[in-house]
C-alpha cells in the first residue's frame, strides 16, 4: 500500500528530519511541524549489481538521492527498470510503499 512521506520540519532553523524525530537534528528544537513530501529532483543515483546480505530483493536495483525543495537529501529505491537511465536534475515523485521509499520518475 503506498503512503505519502511524512517528515517533520523545525519551525526554528526550517531542517528536516527524515525519518522523523522528537527534535531537530540540527538545532535541537522541539517545536517541529510534519509535512508530507511527494516529489524532488534526482541529485545522484547509483546502479547496485549486489545486494549486501539480508536485502530484501536481489539485484541489480537502483538507489538514488532526491534533493526534496526545502534542500534536504535523501535516499530512496528506483521503481523503475534497474537497466534505466535516470537523468540527474530529473523532477521525481516519492512515496512509501511496504515501509520502503521510492522514487518515480
Amino acid at each position: 500500500m503506498d503512503k505519502p512521506v511524512a517528515c517533520l520540519e523545525c519551525l526554528q532553523c526550517r531542517r528536516l528530519s527524515l525519518p522523523p524525530a522528537a527534535f531537530c537534528r540540527n538545532c535541537g528544537s522541539e517545536d517541529l511541524r510534519q509535512l508530507t513530501v511527494d516529489q524532488g529532483i534526482l541529485y545522484s543515483y547509483t546502479r547496485i549489481h549486489v545486494p549486501p546480505e539480508g536485502w530484501p530483493t536481489t539485484g541489480p536495483y537502483i538507489v538514488g538521492v532526491v534533493q526534496i525543495r526545502q534542500g534536504t537529501l535523501m535516499s530512496a529505491l528506483y521503481e523503475g527498470v534497474p537497466w534505466d537511465r535516470p537523468v540527474m536534475g530529473s523532477d521525481v515523485r516519492l512515496k512509501y510503499k511496504d515501509d520502503i521509499l521510492y522514487f518515480s520518475i
